[in-house]
């Protein structure tokens, strides 16, 4: 037997007192006079056993009488196993602090909740009891815990970005229970489906489940933001694009999507989502002034937020810096007309005697034009730059066929420069459903006149390689390929803009593709990026001490020293442990700005679909003793006795009774033993 309130218990002292009051007889004696002794006579002896059996039955008839008193404030009971039960001596206690349970019902937000019903479980266990707290940003802990320091640990429970994984924590208490087998496990969320993988094995034998429900399921969230085109122009009329999400059984008609740019309201869309799918909204905007931008795309939803905001950085750019190297003997080229002709570039030339390396790390879209002589270091600098993002136009010099060339072509295309066809080809049909031509033309004609090339490099390549070809002859000989090299890309050539040789440079066709080639080239890092994930993040300045670089919050008032990795000659950074809160952020050093992050939380939460309490039920494998609670039960310490004393009802009202069963005896005794 065990009680409810064991502090009562205290009040059994109380027994003392009758015991007392029949020890010590504090009745005084009065005379009475009679006239004549003889009417005693007629007066009913009572013998002296028959006194001391009364004062005897009337004593402990009394005692039990304080005791069953005591008892029914104590509140007896007896455990029963098949119980929700959250007594014990060792106990798990989880409370999901993951962003879905910032939802609200009408007793207030869930994760408050949570927290509450976690600490009156602890209130109400044995004060030799150990605890060991999870959550769902912490489910590795191993340690158990005194109840003064559970409750604390309860306390610095915060709202953390992450996405509960209970198939995780369910091998974790596997864990635990193989060291301790009387192990109670109690787990207090709002059972997520995105985050519960099926068929649940659970080896302990006492789990209780306290699932908290939403009062509303639906949330609208941004699940990506992107712009149309890559490189983004000063004084250009840009698209940014905007996925947002209705996760509602219900139409949500004109949601307005607004984004600001450096706290500055840039752009509003209205959108209508149909139920439970995704919409994209198109937002215009433009840039006066070019350099560096922070961003961020804002709806307006309730109860569930932290997904209606999208943070995103990028750069905007004044004019594409073009670096044109020219072969030896090739003056006033086609190329270099071109890009002159169009102010968006700057262009900058130099011969393959007089290559400036500064010039070609800072340029956006590097030429290579018919180069006659090829080293193996230009070939490393190509590679690198590459690496680093750049963007590399190639056009073949057709005298020549130099080994480091013909080995570059091999080790970074995976193609092989077989031979130098002399047959006269034209171009095939074009995609103009390709990025490289789609939106360029308002309307293509029936008939296109096709350029054509009288000699051109026939490449060989391995189809299971990863290289576009993204134009070609007649025959099926490519024209133009493109491979993805690291971060950057290269575009070969198969012949110059030689117009000895072949009529492209004339065709309005090539001239629009090499604009898009050169004004495709790729942000310097990604606009946006997630929380806690583990992928590299790009830092813009390739060579910097990892102990000088600081990350740094929106109002300065925080910062961090991120890890610097180093790749193929470039430097990257990791931020897997921190920050935690969504932003945009600014990498810097002691005297330099280097560049801006924007995170985000995951939106791995959006989905507020829960399990049903009849779902749970067989979420587990069948198991005995995985039991289901409700949690407004826990709410308060109030309920919580309430609770205990419905079950323990039996046992009080037994006592209420045997109570009441030992004041009618006393009457008893006093009226019929004289």
């Amino acid at each position: 037997m065990q009680f409810v309130n064991p502090s009562y218990l205290w009040m059994l002292l109380l027994v003392f007192i009758p015991i007392i009051i029949h020890l010590f007889n504090f009745r005084r004696y009065r005379k009475v006079y009679f006239t004549n002794v003889k009417l005693l006579s007629a007066v009913r002896q009572n013998s002296k056993k028959q006194s001391r059996l009364k004062h005897l039955l009337l004593l402990v008839n009394r005692l039990f009488f304080v005791i069953c008193l005591v008892l029914i404030f104590a509140g007896p009971y007896i455990p029963s196993g098949e119980k929700e039960s959250t007594s014990g001596t060792r106990m798990s206690l989880f409370v999901d602090n993951s962003l879905s349970m910032e939802a609200k019902n009408d007793r207030g937000e869930l994760f408050e909740q949570a927290k509450q019903i976690a600490l009156n479980i602890v209130r109400s266990l044995p004060d030799n009891a150990q605890i060991v707290i999870h959550s769902a940003s912490n489910l590795s802990s191993q340690s158990f815990v005194s109840k003064e320091k559970a409750t604390e640990l309860l306390n610095e429970i915060k709202i953390q970005p992450v996405a509960l994984d209970l198939n995780a924590l369910v091998h974790v208490q596997n864990d635990l229970i193989e060291k301790n087998a009387d192990l109670r496990s109690v787990f207090i969320t709002d059972f997520q489906k995105n985050g519960i993988d099926a068929d649940l094995e659970y080896f302990g034998d006492n789990l209780l489940l306290l699932p908290l429900q939403a009062e509303l399921n639906d949330n609208i969230s941004i699940d990506s933001v992107w712009f149309e085109n890559v490189a983004l122009l000063r004084a250009e009329q840009l698209k940014m694009f905007v996925s947002v999400r209705n996760w509602s059984n219900s139409t949500l008609d004109n949601l307005n999507v607004q984004v600001m740019v450096n706290d500055t309201l840039f752009g509003i869309a209205n959108v209508s989502i149909p139920p439970n799918q995704s919409t994209i909204a198109e937002v215009a905007v433009s840039f006066n002034k070019s350099g560096f931008k922070t961003a961020r795309v804002v709806i307006d939803d309730y109860p569930v937020n932290f997904d209606d905001v999208w943070y995103l950085s990028f750069k905007v750019r004044e004019k594409f810096n073009v670096y044109c190297v020219n072969g030896v003997g090739v003056q006033n080229s086609i190329i270099e007309d071109f890009y002159q002709s169009d102010s968006i570039f700057l262009l900058s030339i130099d011969s393959e005697n007089s290559i400036d390396y500064s010039l070609l790390s800072n340029a956006d879209v590097l030429v290579v034009n018919q180069l006659e002589q090829w080293s193996s270091g230009f070939s490393a600098a190509l590679k690198n730059y590459l690496t680093a993002g750049g963007c590399v136009v190639l056009f073949p010099s057709l005298s020549s066929r130099q080994e480091n060339y013909l080995k570059f072509v091999d080790d970074v295309v995976d193609a092989q420069v077989l031979s130098l066809d002399s047959v006269k080809m034209l171009m095939d049909n074009v995609d103009f459903d390709s990025p490289y031509f789609k939106g360029v033309f308002d309307e293509i004609p029936d008939l296109i006149d096709y350029p054509y090339a009288q000699q051109y490099f026939y490449y060989h390549r391995d189809n299971s390689t990863e290289v576009e070809k993204i134009l070609s002859f007649k025959n099926e000989d490519a024209l133009l390929l493109k491979k993805h090299v690291a971060k950057g890309e290269l575009f070969l050539w198969s012949v110059p803009f030689d117009s000895e040789i072949t009529n492209l440079q004339n065709n309005p066709i090539i001239y629009s593709l090499m604009h898009q080639i050169s004004t495709q080239v790729r942000q310097e890092n990604s606009i946006s990026n997630i929380l806690f994930s583990d992928a590299l993040i790009a830092v813009n300045t390739p060579k910097l001490d990892g102990n000088e670089l600081r990350l740094k919050s929106p109002n300065a008032d925080n910062e961090w020293m991120p890890n610097v990795l180093n790749k193929n000659g470039n430097a990257y950074i990791r931020l897997s442990e921190f920050p935690e809160n969504a932003g945009n952020y600014s990498l810097e050093t002691d005297d330099l700005f280097v560049q801006h992050i924007s995170l985000n939380y995951s939106r791995e939460e959006s989905n507020l679909e829960l399990y049903s309490a009849d779902s749970l039920k067989y979420l587990f494998q069948p198991n005995e003793f995985v039991y289901l609670g409700e949690a407004s039960n826990y709410l308060s310490s109030e309920k919580m006795l309430a609770q205990a004393q419905q079950e323990q009802a039996t046992l009080v009202d037994l006592f209420i009774w045997l109570t009441l069963l030992f004041l009618f005896l006393e009457s008893l005794i006093i009226r019929f033993l004289r």
